[in-house]
């Protein structure tokens, strides 16, 4: 009679049965979720505290540590997650942590001319502008050469896109976050060190901006940065971005021209192109460019979107490879350059490399 029953009113409020099964499996897998990520907390602070138990003379140095959070990053959810998944870890810490809230762009750069010279750590704590931030307000210092040879950069990444920590960490981006951002944090106190190169922008009028990752312009980059205006799509939002340059805003008049191409020997080159992406060689010290000719199709340049929206590399292989030279991307109408995500007006600037100048925390010695 119970089993007759229960399948009667299943059928007659079968609305309320499939609304309430909903909201038991999202509680429950929110729940689960909680309990995981604190039990992973829980044991990267028990690691920590473990390691922290052995004895230090009592005249050595207290070391320093500078966190410049960006409670902005990720939609406004980063301090949340700070909170939750680092700051316990960077508490157990054997030396000083100085926490500083940004509250407004460009802060983070401005302060970084003011923190202690015998700093020995400074911890990006955002998005890849967070570390863009901290990287030119760094190498804008007046005591630059001593203070980027002395201090260490660490990254805990609580943007939306931590295209350079994935970059450096591969095997961090596929863990679950609250694991991801705690060994980031664990690798702040614990990790070495290895090099990393820094590529210097400066235009005709004085202008100079620091980049590590990459500088693009062109078609390509303008569509990648309006996926987010395609929100609608969901997961498909930046080959939707790529389909609608393809079809409504398909460029016809975008030249690059190279100048003081020296080690190629080329001396000055010009292309019609869609765009390009300027970016250091991984294995060297040497600047690399992913030149887009015009003659791409426009099926290639969906494709394209449809790779980069999956997470996957670009199949374009480097067209010019220089130690230096001078960039002019030429256009009608008004265009904007991306330096490691953040816009600048397009105009000629001269790109040169300062090999192994900054030291960055990690669990590889490359």
């Amino acid at each position: 009679m119970a089993t007759s029953y229960n399948v009667r009113y299943l059928r007659k409020y079968w609305k309320r049965c499939t609304f309430g099964a909903g909201v038991f499996y999202f509680a429950t897998k929110s729940v689960i979720k909680r309990y995981r990520n604190r039990v992973t907390t829980r044991h990267l602070c028990w690691e920590i505290s473990t390691r922290a138990k052995e004895v230090h003379p009592a005249t050595e140095n207290v070391k320093k540590a500078y966190v410049f959070l960006n409670p902005t990053a990720d939609n406004g959810n980063a301090r949340s997650k700070f909170e939750k998944f680092a700051q316990p870890i960077l508490n157990l810490a054997e030396f000083e942590v100085i926490l500083i809230d940004s509250e407004y762009s460009g802060q983070i750069r401005a302060l970084m001319g003011y923190i202690d010279p015998k700093t020995d750590i400074v911890v990006a704590a955002g998005g890849d502008g967070t570390l863009f931030e901290v990287v030119n307000g760094l190498m804008r210092r007046y005591d630059v050469n001593k203070f980027m040879h002395s201090v260490k950069i660490g990254i805990i990444p609580l943007g939306k896109e931590n295209n350079f920590f994935k970059k450096c960490f591969p095997g961090q981006s596929s863990k679950r976050q609250a694991r991801m951002i705690g060994e980031a944090a664990k690798t702040v106190l614990e990790g070495g060190c290895c090099p990393i190169s820094v590529m210097k922008l400066s235009s005709d009028e004085g202008n100079i901006v620091y980049s590590v990752q990459q500088a693009s312009w062109g078609s390509l980059k303008d569509a990648y940065s309006k996926r987010d205006s395609f929100w609608l799509f969901g997961p498909l939002r930046t080959v939707a971005s790529h389909i609608y340059t393809a079809f409504k805003a398909w460029p016809d008049d975008y030249q690059l021209e190279l100048q003081g191409l020296r080690q190629t020997g080329q001396g000055q080159r010009t292309w019609n192109v869609l765009g390009f992406d300027l970016y250091l060689n991984p294995q060297g010290t040497d600047l690399l460019f992913n030149i887009w000719p015009a003659s791409v199709t426009k099926a290639s340049f969906i494709q394209h979107g449809w790779h980069v929206g999956q997470g996957r590399p670009s199949k374009c292989q480097p067209t010019v490879a220089t130690d230096s030279c001078t960039v002019q991307p030429i256009c009608h109408k008004e265009t904007w350059l991306s330096i490691d995500g953040e816009p600048y007006e397009a105009m000629t600037f001269q790109a040169t490399v300062i090999p192994n100048c900054l030291h960055l925390i990690s669990t590889s010695p490359r």
